[in-house]
This record gives C-alpha cells, structure tokens and sequence, in this order.
C-alpha cells in the first residue's frame, strides 16, 4: 500500500505534505502570495519551486514555458509555504 501511495504522488505530485490544504496544488498550479501571482514549476520533499506572473508574462504567455523557464524561478521553502493563499 505504501508502495502505491508513492508512486501515485511521483505521477501526480502535490504539495499537500507541505501543507494540509494544498493537495489540490500540483506542477503548473497557481496561487498567490505576497500580492503576487505564481506558477508551480516543481514540489520537493521539503521546498515549492515557482515562478512569478509579471506584467510580461502576461502579455506574452510563451514565457511561462518550459523548463528551462525564462522567468526566475523562487523557492518557497516550509516557511514560505505558510504564506501561500490559494483563493
């Protein structure tokens, strides 16, 4: 059952074990924070990797593609995560 369990987290992964309520927060999900938008671009054991959707992102959404991303990529860390609002 174990087994199962990873390898379904390995094919769909979510950042629930970052933090309860966000299960539904997968690779190329967006939530907001800090007043900013952003995008998953990978989940770790214990970090969220994103990029931010700028005024340029916005225009021109090819530089949402990738990887290799043309935008920065931030981590969000178990900290950081608290901060993230899905709403």
């Amino acid at each position: 059952m174990l087994l199962a369990a990873l390898a379904a987290h390995l094919k769909a992964p979510n950042a629930a074990h970052l933090r309860d309520d966000l299960g539904s927060l997968g690779i190329g999900g967006r939530f907001t924070c800090g007043g900013d938008e952003w995008i998953v671009t990978d989940i770790g054991t214990r970090t969220l990797t994103a990029i931010k959707i700028d005024e340029k992102a916005k225009a021109d959404p090819s530089w949402l593609q990738g990887p290799v991303y043309a935008l920065a990529e931030t981590s969000f860390d178990e900290e950081d995560v608290k901060a993230i609002d899905l709403a």
